[in-house]
């Protein structure tokens, strides 16, 4: 089996969301208490983000950089998602009079630029493994999915450590880096009422 079709061995990262959750899964990485112990930390920039979650990343990576760790920001081919929503199509689950419309962002603007990314670096038949950061609630364990490539494999380590959001902020306390507000587009209409009445304040 020649080189560029042969299987190579796992690569290992974290996804890294910017919501408690994933700042919190980033130190545990750092700190030696996930293993194994992600390879690269990549964060997946819409371009859509609150701005405050926009100005905190920046002193998250480094803080990572700074812990030894490698950091990758990617972006979707299709540019910013608010400029798309706003210039061509809306790919995002808005409600209309008859139901919800079907949710495109995730796939599109992170999940597959995390992949091309990757595999271009270390080539497109290595398995990925992403460590994935939901804390351990009830609400979260019916978000697990499965990965969309079969060879892919999806980790949840907060919540193999049963790791909640509260514990999550705890541990970011403890480190001296400010507490994100949870992670998600500004105009995602699957936000809290809380989260909107956040946004407007």
């Amino acid at each position: 089996m020649s080189e560029e079709h042969a299987e190579r061995n796992p690569l290992e990262y974290l996804s890294f969301g910017a919501g408690p959750p994933s700042v919190a899964l980033l130190l545990l990485n750092a700190w030696g208490a996930i293993k194994p112990r992600a390879e690269i930390v990549v964060y997946a920039d819409t371009g859509a983000e609150k701005d405050t979650t926009n100005a905190l990343v920046p002193q998250y990576e480094a803080w990572a950089v700074e812990m030894g760790m490698e950091w990758i920001t990617v972006q979707s081919p299709d540019g910013p998602l608010e400029d798309y929503v706003r210039e061509k199509s809306v790919p995002i689950p808005v409600f209309t009079e008859n139901a919800m419309g079907k949710r495109q962002c995730t796939d599109k603007w992170k999940i597959r630029p995390i992949e091309k990314e990757l595999h271009r670096r270390y080539g497109r038949n290595t398995p990925l493994i992403a460590q994935l950061a939901l804390a351990y609630t009830p609400r979260d364990i019916s978000r697990i999915r499965d990965p969309r490539v079969k060879r892919n494999r999806n980790r949840w380590p907060l919540i193999e450590k049963k790791i909640t959001r509260d514990m999550c902020v705890e541990t970011i306390k403890a480190a001296g880096l400010p507490v994100p507000p949870a992670s998600a587009c500004s105009f995602c209409p699957l936000q809290s009422d809380g989260r909107w009445r956040n946004l407007a304040a």
